[in-house]
């Protein structure tokens, strides 16, 4: 398998017609260090706090416990504590990001709140994230973008993400059960492989890219370390969502638990303060083909 860095973006981070273009052309687009050293480092800092807390890591960040990955019971010790950071949630919200994404996306931005945490132990490489499109996952309008956020430094040893450049033109393609975060693999056999595009990538780098971009995680091979990223979503704020992006992720606890600790309270509920009502559509239950 062929594989290629990402194409740096920051050169063009103020050029609208130039950002629209190349994610028309590759589906993604990458920028590096976008996120202010001080705001990554908070968010990573108060979840490693948690991890430590649980006994999951020394003072250094290292695992000394049996690995939780994604989707086992264990992991929800730590990831419904991580749901309730402010620092994990504002950051999806820093104005250069959304001064990016309103390019993007040609208007005023919906932040989706539903916002995702990757915590990712080493040592269980059959959990990595598999290859997938997010749509069907997601739903809602087709034009909305991911943003993939790493944390912490991810040396490929890491792990961290990889995307198939220009693999949004090939449609929605059918998908097989997978483990991993999202329980999902496209039929990666019918199209070809040759062109994944990956690196080693640094706290506050930034993935963007579509709702039919193929990407997978890369997996997590370290002496050790955690790695931690984040998850955002965002669309033109003038396109359907479906109501369950509005909700906390994997929907085990409210806003209002969430709330209680923060400190500010301009983003609370913030999707029923902007000047418009978010038009809210139903989840198609069987979205692509499942193989067996």
């Amino acid at each position: 398998m062929s594989v290629t860095p990402f194409q740096c973006s920051n050169d063009i981070i103020s050029d609208t017609d130039a950002l629209t273009q190349r994610m028309a052309i590759q589906g993604y687009l990458f920028f590096q260090k976008i996120v202010p050293p001080g705001v990554v480092s908070e968010a990573y800092h108060q979840t490693m706090d948690i991890l430590r807390d649980l006994g999951w890591a020394d003072e250094h960040g290292h695992i000394i416990t049996e690995p939780y990955p994604e989707g086992k019971p264990e992991y929800f010790l730590a990831y419904d504590r991580i749901q309730m950071l402010e620092s994990f949630h504002t950051m999806a919200h820093h104005p250069i990001v959304l001064d990016v994404v309103r390019k993007v996306v040609g208007g005023d931005v919906l932040v989706h709140p539903r916002n995702i945490a990757r915590v990712t132990p080493p040592y269980c490489p059959e959990y990595t994230t598999p290859p997938h499109q997010d749509w069907p996952l997601i739903q809602g309008t087709k034009q909305f973008y991911t943003g993939w956020i790493p944390l912490c430094d991810c040396p490929v040893s890491l792990g961290g993400l990889a995307v198939l450049e220009g693999s949004h033109t090939y449609g929605l393609l059918p998908a097989r059960p997978a483990l991993g975060p999202g329980g999902l693999s496209v039929a990666l056999e019918r199209i070809p492989e040759d062109r994944w595009h990956q690196q080693d990538l640094h706290a506050g780098d930034m993935l963007l890219f579509t709702s039919y971009t193929i990407h997978k995680g890369i997996p997590n091979h370290s002496d050790g370390q955690f790695r931690v990223s984040v998850d955002y979503r965002y669309q033109n704020y003038d396109l359907p969502v479906v109501a369950d992006s509005l909700l906390p992720h994997y929907e085990r606890t409210s806003w209002e638990k969430i709330y209680e600790g923060w400190h500010n309270d301009d983003l609370k509920y913030y999707w029923t303060k902007l000047s418009k009502e978010v038009q809210i559509i139903d989840r198609d239950p069987s979205p692509i083909e499942i193989l067996q």
